[in-house]
C-alpha cells in the first residue's frame, strides 16, 4: 500500500515488477491535485495544485528519478495542469477565467518562465510540442504557436 497523508501532495516511484516503493516524496505545500507528470534525463518533473480559489495556485518540482530528492520547485500564482516536455522546456497549460487560457513556457533545467502564449478558450485539452512548433487542442480549435 502506498503512503498517504490526507492533504499533501506526494510523488511515488513503484517497482513495476513486484510494485513495491522504491522511493516516495511527500512535498509539503498543501497541494492537493498532481496535473502533470514526465521523466527525462534522471529528472522527474511534475506539478500540483489547490489550496484556495477556484483551482488554487500551483507548484512545479524537478526531483531526482533514483531518490525523489527536489532539485527544484517553483510557484505559480494560478493553477497549472496539463504538461509536455521538450527540448528542455515544461509546457503547462492555465484555465485563466471563461473566455482565456494559457501555455506557459518553463526551462526544465532550472523552472525559470520563459513564455506566456494566451489562448482565446476557456479549455486547453491536449498540446504537443514537435521541432519549433507547439500545437494546442483547445475547446475552439485547433492552435499553433512557434515554441
Amino acid at each position: 500500500m502506498l503512503p498517504h497523508k490526507a492533504g499533501l501532495a506526494s510523488v511515488y516511484a513503484v517497482h513495476l515488477s513486484d510494485g513495491k516503493i522504491r522511493w516516495y516524496s511527500p512535498l509539503n505545500d498543501e497541494k492537493v491535485a498532481g496535473s502533470w507528470l514526465a521523466v527525462e534525463n534522471g529528472i522527474v518533473y511534475t506539478a500540483f495544485y489547490g489550496g484556495g480559489g477556484m483551482f488554487g495556485d500551483g507548484m512545479i518540482y524537478a526531483l531526482g528519478s533514483k531518490d525523489g530528492t527536489v532539485g527544484w520547485s517553483r510557484i505559480s500564482d494560478i493553477a497549472l495542469s496539463q504538461g509536455e516536455l521538450a527540448n528542455g522546456i515544461i509546457y503547462m497549460t492555465a484555465y485563466i477565467d471563461d473566455s482565456q487560457s494559457a501555455v506557459f513556457a518553463v526551462r526544465a533545467s532550472d523552472g525559470t518562465q520563459l513564455r506566456r502564449y494566451p489562448v482565446s478558450a476557456n479549455s486547453i485539452f491536449s498540446m504537443q510540442a514537435t521541432g519549433s512548433t507547439l500545437y494546442v487542442i483547445a475547446d475552439n480549435g485547433l492552435r499553433r504557436s512557434r515554441a
